[in-house]
């Protein structure tokens, strides 16, 4: 009888242990440069108007969010200012803000200086409450500016959906 309850509790473990196995096949992410069987190609966007590039150097799809690892270059001698929240997510219709940093993660500056000739990264985390699981997904850049006039013009950068599970 002693027996019982202890393969019981085996049991419920391995159930457990099995169910969050499962929540983990929903997660992917993939660093570029970097090639490999079935990875997307690397996100890019340049404007040779505005001297700005966007590039995903990394994208983490979540179950509920995406998070990018945005590198920013530009290219124009004067520095270049990025609103943090002025980088929305767009996709099915719907712009999504820009987390704001966890409490206890690493501070972020609400704006992003980017020096001239030079480029940062700065890493995005958009709640979508799904998974991006489809195509359409585009970055916008909603307010820059540099040297204290604004840039009208400002690239997209289109990214990819989370790829499909291997069989």
């Amino acid at each position: 009888m002693a027996r019982r309850p202890h393969k019981l509790a085996w049991l419920m473990s391995s159930v457990l242990v099995s169910v969050v196995g499962c929540g983990d096949a929903h997660w992917d992410a993939v660093r570029w440069p970097g090639q490999g069987l079935g990875r997307p190609p690397q996100p890019v966007s340049e404007s040779t108007e505005t001297g700005i590039s966007l590039r995903a150097n990394a994208i983490e799809w979540e179950p509920e969010a995406v998070v990018v690892e945005l590198e920013i270059e530009n290219r124009d001698p004067a520095p270049l200012t990025v609103e943090r929240a002025a980088i929305l997510l767009a996709w099915n219709e719907l712009e999504y803000p820009v987390e704001p940093p966890e409490r206890d993660g690493p501070v972020q500056p609400p704006v992003i200086e980017v020096e001239g000739n030079q480029s940062a990264s700065v890493r995005l985390r958009y709640h979508l409450g799904r998974a991006l699981t489809g195509p359409g997904a585009r970055l916008l850049l909603r307010a820059s500016s540099r040297g204290g006039r604004a840039i009208v013009e400002l690239p997209q950068l289109e990214l990819p959906a989370m790829p499909a599970p291997a069989s």
